[in-house]
């Protein structure tokens, strides 16, 4: 993530005047794997093209509140502690945020995964109530990557391996 004159973090944040914050822009992402054939048109096709992590910077822009879509699932972090993504709960999984941080989505045996830096951070455990979908895997089908509502400078660079 991209930072400078419209994109403060911490203390450069709260030390703008009331005004100047409200001119910054609010940084919402949403990041992770469409539906291969399905032609995204903006931010509602995130409950039904695929499935994201969305992350929200807090009010200071000092963490990540993150969570996943669709609201069905939980986020497993690499300790295995599960977190909700129930937008109106506590308890969201939160990351220390900072200019210049370099987030991925990384689809791997049919685990959809987000990583800081290049290292796995939180997994999406969507729930299908399909017997045949083994419980934190995705549907064996064709995915692509997706980045939906970027209204932040943000630098995009996919990866598709085999």
């Amino acid at each position: 993530f991209l930072g400078g004159e419209p994109c403060r973090f911490g203390d450069d944040y709260a030390d703008l005047s009331r005004a100047e914050q409200q001119a910054t822009i609010n940084w919402l992402l949403m990041i992770g794997a469409a539906k291969a054939d399905f032609g995204l048109t903006g931010y509602k096709d995130c409950k039904s093209s695929g499935f994201y992590f969305l992350l929200h910077a807090s009010y200071r822009r000092t963490c990540w509140r993150i969570i996943g879509s669709p609201h069905t699932c939980e986020l497993e972090d690499v300790d295995g502690r599960t977190y909700t993504c129930n937008p109106q709960d506590g308890g969201q999984f939160e990351l220390p945020a900072r200019e210049g941080q370099t987030f991925g989505v990384e689809l791997c045996d049919g685990e959809l995964w987000l990583t800081d830096g290049g290292a796995r951070v939180l997994r999406g455990n969507w729930k299908f109530g399909e017997e045949d979908i083994e419980p934190g895997k995705l549907p064996d089908i064709d995915f692509a990557p997706a980045i939906l509502t970027p209204n932040c400078p943000t630098a995009f660079r996919a990866s598709v391996l085999p």
